[in-house]
């Protein structure tokens, strides 16, 4: 794992959504209330860990539609509750935004396998997410370009579409080779952000888990020649993932 430090010229505001989303699920369930009192005083660890498994399907729940979203927060925060060398590296991670950003930037180093790590398996599914910020985290004309990315959906969307850009090649960048891995996403979230129709049909797609399944089966068919569309083209590169996950 390098030593390089992150330079993060963004204001970042801890605790985001992907915590309150979690926060109105466990206000709204008093078995989870039960189940941990002390997240009521601000002690999350537990909650969170139960997050994870629910999003990464340890078992059956109502509330995984609403989580799935956020399911790369709740993932990493899990991975860093259950290992000691993560929260001497990166201490406090739940409050300190630096701290916070480079264990993105260690979760994007995993994910594209920068280094080995046993949390690899685990990590792979939010990849996407953990690939591009690590991406953004190292690159100041990226923070210049998308101010507050983490916290501000507008920066965010713009960010997916660049990154959906440098996927499909239409401008060259030195971090293709990186964002290639997950690519599938980033053109996917492209084309979605550019289609007022795709937009109204599989609203709030970003936030919205069940419109973004059903994108996911709109872009197999599109791969697939189930029907035609003009994205065809566009998708075609990864037509194996839409395949596999649609």
């Amino acid at each position: 794992m390098p030593n390089n430090p992150v330079t993060l010229r963004v204001t970042f505001f801890l605790p985001g959504v992907e915590l309150s989303t979690l926060l109105s699920v466990y206000n709204s369930r008093s078995d989870l209330q039960s189940l941990f009192p002390e997240a009521a005083g601000g002690n999350y660890v537990n909650l969170v860990n139960w997050a994870s498994c629910n999003v990464n399907r340890c078992f059956s729940d109502g509330d995984y539609s609403v989580l799935a979203t956020y399911g790369y927060w709740y993932t990493l925060m899990s991975v860093y509750n259950g290992r000691s060398d993560l929260q001497g590296l990166f201490p406090n991670a739940y409050s300190s935004s630096t701290s916070y950003v480079s264990l993105v930037s260690w979760a994007g180093g995993v994910v594209t396998q920068a280094w080995v790590d046993g949390s690899y398996s685990t990590l792979r599914s939010y990849g996407y997410w953990y690939d591009l910020m690590m991406v953004y985290n190292h690159r100041s004309d990226l923070q210049s370009l998308f101010p507050n990315a983490y916290g501000n959906q507008n920066s965010y969307v713009g960010l997916v579409s660049w990154a959906g850009g440098v996927v499909t090649q239409q401008w060259v960048d030195g971090d293709y080779a990186l964002l290639n891995q997950y690519g599938y996403w980033y053109d996917l979230m492209m084309v979605y952000n550019q289609r007022s129709d795709l937009q109204s049909a599989y609203p709030g797609a970003y936030t919205n888990y069940a419109s973004y399944v059903n994108l996911l089966h709109w872009a197999k068919g599109v791969v697939d020649r189930s029907w035609s569309d003009g994205s065809y083209t566009t998708l075609l590169p990864f037509k194996s993932t839409y395949d596999t996950l649609g």
